[in-house]
């Protein structure tokens, strides 16, 4: 039995990883991107102790005391069990790209939710605490996860990070961005897998390839301080060499790349994300497309999560 309370609401962004893929799960920097394309969730207070979970996933129902954190919500269930509320709830989350593409959904559903259960238990709205919780649940569910796009979806804008130690910088800027769907996802812990058993076949030459995309990265945090796009496309494409040659690309994501980097007003182009599928990035001309690919134009979302209420 729902109450008449008023319902709240939190938004959060979308994210793509600009640079550092991988190389940030072993101390170097990494840049994540804010994006236009939001994340809302709508939570109703209830008179008992049940919650409910509405999405273009399905449906779900639960109970507070005895949460099975599974499948398709394993984020946001295990936000629910973390968190631990007295009061039951119905949640409504709806999305503005698809959990197929990588836009960081479970990022943004997991900071949107965390927002709304320190709101329930009454705790101020704080970016820092939000973070922190959020990361929190993400690494319980996922087991690896530097939290760079847990990072730019609480602050927006373009963020500066690094998981350890831990510093977190938001740059309020804007990038034209071209997103092309390659069509396939290989899941992000296999492709960790993969680069992690290449590692161990070479650890020098690979400790060697993370030191350069560190490297990229901080040479492209100059580059958007100044705004230089042409050069922060130039890092792109070498930062795009160091994803080849850790085994996270293939024929048809360098084809798109390829395709991109070919068409007028783009400074480079890259994998977006761990590889082996999804999304390139193309920067300088947010319409460029390949004919036969799923196309988004994207743009820098300078707000990251925020409450309604």
């Amino acid at each position: 039995m729902t109450s008449s309370s008023a319902s709240f609401t939190a938004h959060a962004p979308g994210t793509l990883m600009l640079m550092g893929e991988h190389a940030v799960l072993h101390g170097r920097p990494a840049l994540c991107m804010a994006v236009s394309q939001r994340m809302q969730l709508v939570l109703k207070k209830r008179a008992d102790r049940n919650f409910t979970i509405q999405s273009a996933l399905g449906a779900y129902a639960g109970e507070l005391g005895d949460i099975e954190v599974c499948k398709p919500y394993t984020f946001v269930l295990e936000a629910i069990r973390r968190a631990a509320p007295c009061q039951g709830f119905d949640l409504k989350i709806h999305s503005e790209f698809s959990s197929t593409i990588g836009f960081g959904s479970s990022a943004a559903v997991t900071v949107s939710l965390v927002a709304l259960l320190r709101h329930l238990a009454g705790h101020a709205f704080d970016r820092a605490s939000i973070f922190s919780e959020s990361l929190s649940v993400v690494r319980s569910v996922q087991g690896t996860a530097s939290g760079s796009d847990v990072a730019a979806a609480v602050y927006g804008g373009v963020v500066h990070y690094r998981a350890d130690p831990l510093q977190l910088e938001p740059l309020h800027c804007q990038l034209p961005l071209s997103v092309c769907y390659v069509g396939y996802k290989t899941p992000t812990p296999e492709v960790i897998g993969i680069v992690d058993t290449l590692r161990g076949q070479h650890p020098a030459r690979f400790e060697e390839l993370f030191t350069l995309i560190g490297n990229c990265v901080g040479d492209a945090l100059a580059a958007l301080r100044q705004g230089d796009l042409a050069e922060l496309g130039r890092l792109f494409n070498l930062h795009q060499g160091c994803q080849s040659a850790l085994g996270c690309s293939d024929g048809t994501l360098e084809y798109l790349i390829y395709q991109l980097r070919a068409q007028a007003g783009i400074h480079g182009a890259k994998i977006s994300g761990s590889g082996l599928g999804d999304c390139v990035i193309a920067l300088g001309n947010a319409e460029a497309k390949v004919n036969g690919y799923d196309h988004f134009p994207i743009q820098t979302a300078s707000e990251g999560v925020s409450l309604e209420f």
